[in-house]
């Protein structure tokens, strides 16, 4: 199928929806991984020390709950 002469535009069909659907999955994976399983005590921790601003609790919130 991708010999033809149209293969190249079924190709690029082909990555540009995979691509964009593989990068929506591994963001939500993303969220759901630092969200539950990443302690937020910790992660506040991290945050503070690599910023150096402290990590207000209404971004516990929003990591958890909104973004995902």
């Amino acid at each position: 199928l991708m010999t033809t002469n149209g293969g190249v535009h079924i190709l690029d069909i082909f990555d540009h929806y995979l691509s964009d659907f593989l990068l929506v999955i591994v963001g939500f994976a993303e969220c759901i991984c630092v969200g539950w399983a990443y302690p937020m005590a910790k992660l506040g921790r991290e945050v503070e020390r690599h910023t150096g601003v402290a990590y207000p609790r209404v971004f516990q919130v929003l990591v958890r709950f909104v973004t995902p």
